[in-house]
């Protein structure tokens, strides 16, 4: 047929023998997996792990938890700092024990096996393969508030014109100032 179709990017499951295949086939393309893949194989962990209590009883580590989801939502760049400070606050919780059952889970499946390139969309106008969500009651930038106070009042900045900073709090896991957006 003539066709020569080179994507820029790629949204996918986390499938590594087709992103590996991916990646072979069109070098010049941008692997991403779905945000709401990341995020359900992190709750899925959670419930795994048997901290579903924990989750739903302890407002402390449910916002914590929900923190390393929300990672995805970060500057590719800072990824690594934001993942930093939420180890941090695990040590120093009263669930830390518990806690730390997760940080290893998300270290080695979201650190190392998938790498951050893979599940940062926080340059993706796209975070899921559900197109109509949008024109649902929920909107993506509803989906983004619901994490923002985790990483910081930025996620929701740019978004085409919709810059609603009164509907976000902020929390000491803002580790963006303005000027870095």
């Amino acid at each position: 047929m003539g066709f020569d179709l080179k994507p820029l990017s790629i949204i996918c499951d986390f499938e590594q023998s087709f992103m590996n295949a991916v990646t072979n086939e069109l070098p010049q393309t941008i692997v991403i997996g779905y945000w709401f893949h990341f995020c359900q194989s992190c709750y899925r962990n959670i419930q795994k792990l048997g901290m579903m209590n924990l989750y739903e009883d302890d407002a402390e580590s449910r916002e914590l938890l929900r923190g390393f989801m929300g990672l995805a939502l970060l500057p590719i760049d800072r990824i690594y700092e934001g993942y930093e400070i939420l180890k941090q606050r695990v040590t120093t919780s009263s669930q830390a024990k518990q806690l730390n059952a997760f940080v290893s889970y998300f270290e080695h499946e979201w650190m190392h096996v998938f790498k951050p390139s893979t599940w940062s969309v926080n340059k993706s106008t796209w975070r899921t393969n559900n197109h109509a969500e949008e024109s649902k009651g929920r909107s993506l930038d509803d989906t983004i508030k619901s994490f923002a106070h985790l990483v910081g009042e930025p996620v929701c900045r740019g978004r085409k014109g919709k810059k609603k900073k009164n509907n976000v709090s902020t929390s000491d896991l803002s580790i963006l100032s303005p000027d870095d957006y």
